[in-house]
């Protein structure tokens, strides 16, 4: 729509006019909001107008009119411009926009015989939940003027908890350690009654003949028993050696005194055999481990024969090409297969070759000192040199042999 210039004069003045009044009587903080919706009107009137552009240009296309004549004149509140038109999109209208829907019974009913066939559908069964009547299992909540309860709650419980693990912890660690202390008093505490084997060298005043000791057995193999040799009162200790390959292990009665740990609580859990025997491993040497078996004693002590049998040798025992006692080998009537042997003993003069022997009474000679040509095993258990007698089994066929 074109206006003459007289009527647009009129029409800036009174708008001219009403702004002024507006501003006069519109409060500073609301001036702001009304600038806004002045340009939103502004803007939608500048929207309609390319509207209706958008039109003329589509009806001058179906009429076969030129673009480049068209021309449209736009009055505005800067007066009047002439612009050429430019065909918009236009704008995409989504309420016109819906998807296809099925028409309802309403929509479809007609005049006729249908209408007296309609029936109207039977209502839906409405599913109702059951009602729980309570329940146990859950736990109450904090109430809603309360939101800090709950969590309070929860931090004292884990408070609690982590408490009560402490004092299980701590329960756990005294127990434990009142059991360690108990099972390292029993491995190594002292016994309540003296063992054979750990006495100390006897003093001056009892180096006098003291007798034969009482039958005890301190070793075994097979059906062989061997007897101590020695006064029980006059053993300083009791080791057991690799002695080469031709002898044979011997079975130790009585307990290891040197065992690890683990094999002295076992010891000890488990019981004593009730000989009183404690015995050393000792190291070094070829063959069975248990082959050599050495009974400590103070140099002149007496000993005896440590079987029932008969002699059947007395030769020199040679160290560094020079004798140092004899070497006695005695067959048991038991077990005639068997011999054995007895060294670092100094013979009875009275013993000779067949004679016959009793265990645990008959004399076969005396201790002597090996200190100078040989270091005794037996000395690291022992308060002296380690001096003692050494007894080890053969087979007969290899002592004939040799």
């Amino acid at each position: 729509m074109r206006l003459d210039p007289p009527r647009r004069r009129r029409e800036r003045t009174r708008e001219e006019g009403e702004e002024r009044r507006l501003a006069g009587t519109v409060r500073p903080d609301e001036r702001e909001r009304l600038a806004g919706a002045d340009g939103e009107a502004r803007r939608l009137e500048r929207h309609l107008g390319a509207v209706a552009a958008n039109d003329v240009v589509r009806r001058e296309q179906d009429l076969g009119v030129s673009p480049s004549a068209r021309r449209v004149t736009v009055i505005g509140a800067d007066g009047e411009h002439v612009r050429p038109i430019v065909a918009m999109a236009r704008p995409y209208d989504h309420q016109a926009d819906r998807g296809a829907r099925t028409p309802s019974a309403a929509e479809t009913w007609t005049d006729g015989a249908l209408a007296l066939e309609w029936e109207e559908p039977p209502p839906r069964p409405r599913i109702r939940l059951l009602a729980v009547p309570g329940s146990d299992s859950v736990p109450r909540m904090a109430w809603p003027e309360t939101p800090g309860l709950a969590a309070r709650a929860a931090l004292r419980e884990k408070e609690r908890a982590r408490t009560r693990r402490t004092r299980r912890f701590a329960v756990a660690s005294a127990l434990g350690a009142v059991a360690l202390v108990v099972l390292l008093l029993a491995a190594f505490g002292p016994g309540g009654a003296r063992t054979l084997g750990e006495a100390g060298p006897a003093p001056a005043q009892r180096l006098l003949p003291s007798g034969p000791p009482r039958p005890q057995v301190v070793a075994t193999r097979d059906t062989l028993r061997l007897n101590l040799p020695i006064n029980q009162g006059r053993v300083t200790a009791i080791g057991y050696h690799a002695s080469g390959t031709a002898v044979l292990a011997l079975e130790p009665v009585g307990s290891q005194a040197n065992a690890g740990i683990f094999g002295r609580l076992v010891q000890r859990l488990t019981g004593d055999d009730g000989s009183g025997v404690r015995y050393y491993l000792l190291e070094g040497g070829e063959g069975p481990g248990t082959g050599g078996f050495d009974v400590g004693a103070p140099v002149g002590t007496d000993v005896y024969a440590p079987v029932d049998g008969s002699v059947i040798a007395i030769s020199d025992r040679i160290v560094d090409g020079r004798p140092y006692g004899k070497r006695i080998e005695i067959q048991p009537a038991g077990t005639p297969s068997l011999v054995v042997a007895l060294s670092n003993v100094d013979a009875d003069p009275a013993l000779k070759v067949g004679t016959t022997v009793v265990a645990s009474a008959t004399k076969l000679g005396r201790v002597i000192d090996l200190s100078s040509v040989e270091r005794a095993g037996l000395a690291r258990y022992t308060q002296d040199e380690g001096q003692h007698v050494h007894l080890e089994a053969h087979a007969a066929i290899s002592v004939a042999a040799g």
